[in-house]
């Protein structure tokens, strides 16, 4: 017999736990598929990379075009020391004068500042202020402080009569003008440090001990232009083949643009050790306004972090060219770059040749492999660094770079499986492709096979009770072959109700029904849903033609015993008492018994005694089973429905498909007297 599973419209039913379970298992077997096909194409990322990132990068982001040009040009960048020699002349109050220091000496004074070099042949471009720093209050103020102790033991011995005063309120004094003072001021001497962006770490303890490979004395300054009128200045030392940067055009600077300084400020000189005083600084800042002064000089205001003693120092572009100079600044912290293009107007007038020298060019080609990203840049770029590191062994800056090269250079494929490492991105794609074509061909495979197993078990409701039903399996059982294993027999869901105003009817217990079917086989008809709508309601009247029987589309027809089984939805309670023996009509067609109060609503006019005898007996010889050691039992009267099911005479809707009973027939009385008995037929 045919068993069917009730289950409950809402999303906790079998049906929706049937679809949760399908979407679950789709995607473990997606993140399976993905680490067996992904996984070798990282494997060989991982192992085939270029690169093995360490905790630490010489050059910080060298990915970064900005971060690359000014790692380039850090070791062109130096320090200017500039050094002025002051003597103090104090008038005091008795009339007399003294000049300090005593003994004839000066006092050393020192400007610090920075530069450029421009060239290979040791010109340096910088602030004319560094090198001539102006006869300011300020530079007077710094010989003041020098000069203070002196004078207040000179003061104390020799004219304080009782009133001894300290070295602060004589400079005081000196800076408020109650000693009168007059400084004087011998030529400016300059030097020039290199950095340790060249260098390297420097072991020397003061300065006068760093090696004479890392400073050189100005020996000329080869064209200059005052501070009131453009600042700047190009100064020689004697050095050639040294690093350098190019001069950029100014006039393509634009409000807003990033520009970076390389410099030494003052501020920054946490200590005198020679390796710490000669480490350069770096600041980004921001193009505010362009501008241009009474004297005629373009400059460039900008905002940011410049301070004093990054004067002279270059402001550098994202290509790292020379765009301004460090020139001045407001109290307020507003700074302000002479153009590049001042310098280029003296440059023209020194006729220098700036092209880069065979360290730069080698430096900058080195770099340039080193933060590549081309298969065997590191090789190239540990090669390259090897060179310069033997042609240029002040270079020592150089090894840090060197070291990490060759590190990197360790887990690179060779130069000779260059074709290989070449050929590694092709495969990496070869197999991301294929991968990704097979992800897709499971996903569409998984996509269909939910779908049909949903439309194999597309569910039915029955408006009456608001039940989904589906068939539990994918393929129906016809009349006769018997339940599907594993599956048990469902109850009726509701306890049917009788009609209105009828009593309910005495149950009994239930016989054992016949092991064959009870009724003639017929066509069962499907009960489709209604296209492109949800269930709701009542369902839609099935057409009057039927499906073919065994349909993958249609239910199979109930035997007997599935009508002693299943209740029909919205129909009266069966009991033994409301069965009576089945008979059969003209052409084999079940009929509806008649009872013993008269004819019922539409069921036929009662037959005669002889009639109404002979049936039961008709119907016990067809009802009995071919074999089998129980004996017959009795069944209740059934009778077809235009759906094609059989169904009891009282019942409200089918059984089988849930379609509403039929109208009773309007019966028309003929009379015809066909027999002696006058029944009517």
């Amino acid at each position: 017999m045919n068993r069917y599973i009730t289950t409950s419209a809402g999303a906790s039913g079998s049906y929706g736990r049937e679809r949760k379970a399908n979407s679950r298992g789709l995607f473990p077997l997606l993140v399976v598929m993905f680490c067996f096909i992904c996984g070798p194409s990282l494997i060989l990322i991982a192992l085939g990379g270029s690169a093995v990132r360490a905790e630490g990068v010489p050059g910080g982001n060298i990915q970064d075009p900005a971060v690359k040009a000014v790692d380039i040009a850090r070791p062109a960048v130096v320090r200017i020391v500039t050094q002025i020699n002051g003597r103090l002349t104090v008038q005091f109050p008795n009339g007399r004068s003294a000049t300090f220091p005593l003994d004839g000496g000066s006092y050393g004074l020192a400007a610090l500042g920075t530069g450029t070099f421009i060239s290979a042949h040791g010109d340096i471009l910088t602030a004319d202020h560094v090198i001539n720093p102006p006869h300011s209050d300020e530079l007077n103020a710094v010989l003041i402080r020098a000069a203070a102790p002196d004078v207040t033991a000179y003061y104390n011995s020799v004219l304080a009569r009782g009133n001894q005063l300290s070295a602060d309120q004589v400079a005081q004094d000196l800076l408020s003008g109650q000693f009168p003072s007059t400084p004087s001021y011998a030529p400016p001497v300059s030097a020039v440090y290199l950095s340790t962006d060249y260098s390297g770490p420097l072991s020397a303890a003061r300065l006068r001990d760093v090696p004479a490979l890392y400073f050189a004395r100005v020996d000329r300054v080869e064209q200059e232009s005052p501070p009131n009128q453009k600042d700047t200045a190009i100064i020689h030392v004697a050095m050639e083949d040294t690093p350098s940067v190019e001069l950029g055009d100014s006039s393509a600077v634009q409000v807003q643009d990033n520009l970076t300084i390389i410099g030494f400020p003052g501020n920054a000189d946490v200590s005198m050790r020679p390796t710490d005083f000669l480490t350069s600084s770096v600041n980004r800042i921001f193009v505010s306004s362009i501008k241009t002064t009474d004297s005629g000089a373009q400059v460039i205001q900008v905002g940011g972090n410049v301070e004093q003693g990054d004067s002279g120092g270059p402001a550098l572009d994202s290509q790292g060219h020379v765009v301004g100079i460090v020139s001045f600044g407001t109290p307020g912290g507003t700074s302000f770059l002479q153009a590049s293009n001042s310098a280029r107007a003296l440059l023209q007038n020194l006729h220098l040749d700036t092209e880069p020298g065979p360290f730069q060019r080698a430096w900058s080609q080195a770099f340039n492999d080193y933060a590549s990203t081309a298969p065997g840049h590191w090789h190239r770029a540990a090669q390259e660094f090897a060179t310069l590191a033997a042609r240029y062994p002040a270079f020592k800056a150089v090894m840090p770079y060197l070291t990490y090269a060759r590190q990197q250079a360790a887990h690179e494929q060779s130069s000779g499986t260059t074709g290989q490492s070449q050929g590694l991105p092709l495969l990496l794609v070869v197999i991301g492709g294929v991968g990704a074509l097979i992800i897709v061909l499971l996903l569409v495979g998984a996509i269909f096979q939910i779908r049909r197993r949903q439309a194999s078990v597309s569910p039915v409701v029955n408006a009456a009770s608001g039940i989904l039903l589906h068939p539990s399996g994918p393929a129906h059982r016809g009349p006769g072959q018997g339940a599907l294993p594993g599956l048990p027999s469902a109850a009726a869901p509701y306890a049917s109700m009788p009609p209105t105003g009828t009593q309910p009817p005495q149950t009994t217990a239930r016989t054992a029904a016949p092991a064959g079917p009870s009724a003639p086989p017929h066509s069962p008809r499907p009960w489709p849903p209604s296209p492109g709508s949800q269930f709701s309601g009542l369902p839609r009247q099935p057409a009057a033609s039927s499906s073919a029987p065994g349909s993958a589309s249609s239910y199979p027809s109930p035997d007997l015993e599935d009508e002693n089984t299943l209740v029909p939805f919205g129909g009266p309670p069966r009991s033994a008492g409301s069965r009576g023996q089945p008979w059969l009509s003209k052409g084999d067609q079940a009929a509806p018994a008649s009872t013993a109060g008269g004819n019922q609503p539409g069921l036929p006019p009662r037959r005669s005694e002889a009639s109404s005898s002979s049936a039961p007996a008709q119907a016990q010889a067809a009802s009995a089973p071919s074999s089998g050691p129980e004996p017959p039992t009795t069944t209740e009267q059934l009778r077809p429905w235009p759906c094609g099911h059989m169904n009891r005479p009282l019942a409200r809707y089918c059984s089988t498909c849930g379609e509403p009973a039929p109208p009773p027939p309007t019966v028309r009385r003929i009379e015809q007297w066909t027999d002696r008995q006058g029944q009517y037929q």
